[in-house]
């Protein structure tokens, strides 16, 4: 009974070189993570608690193609373009869940207004990709798993008070402390 933890997996169509770290690649994940919540089976975006994406970053090959067509790129730094994608992914997530309206989004806004942002995207870039993998893990209705997920936002790299609001969302409430013994199997 209840929601149990539910996995979506989605994917984008392949960015061209133009479109990475930009509005159109935050619009594109945007469209993919509604898809994988619609496998999940989840429809309130409260219930997603983790979006992991992949994604891809420009070479100096696709940066290349871009100039021979007259296009320009995000950055001309293949490093700085890590950024810049997993900014507009972590956007994309951001728009899906209603964290961040999709008016917000410009070009412009990628990696420069931090009031802009998800508390549930995590990404990464590799050179090995030309579209986003995708995949969010939530709480459904639908599911009939043995487990549950929550999350919440850490403040810095030992940020008890987060791994405790976490526990709490999935049922687990500290005693003097401790995780206790009923629920330590749990974990």
């Amino acid at each position: 009974g209840g929601k149990r933890l539910a996995i979506g997996v989605a994917f984008t169509r392949d960015f061209l070189p133009e479109e990475l770290g930009r509005s159109a690649m935050v619009t594109e994940t945007a469209n993919a993570v509604r898809d994988a919540m619609e496998q999940a089976g989840i429809s309130d975006p409260a219930d997603v608690h983790f979006v992991q994406i992949k994604t891809p970053l420009l070479t100096a090959d696709r940066m290349e193609d871009a100039h021979q067509r007259g296009k320009t790129v995000a950055t001309d730094d293949t490093y700085k373009s890590m950024g810049y994608a997993r900014g507009a992914s972590a956007l994309g997530v951001a728009v899906a869940l209603g964290e961040v309206p999709a008016s917000s989004i410009t070009d412009a806004e990628v990696l420069k207004n931090w009031e802009l942002n998800s508390s549930v995207a995590s990404t990464s870039a590799g050179i090995e990709l030309l579209n986003n993998e995708i995949i969010l893990m939530g709480n459904s209705t639908q599911s009939a798993s043995d487990y549950v997920i929550g999350h919440s936002v850490m403040k810095d790299a030992i940020d008890a008070a987060a791994v405790r609001s976490a526990l709490r969302q999935v049922g687990i409430t500290l005693e003097d402390g401790e995780v206790p013994a009923a629920d330590a199997s749990r974990i």
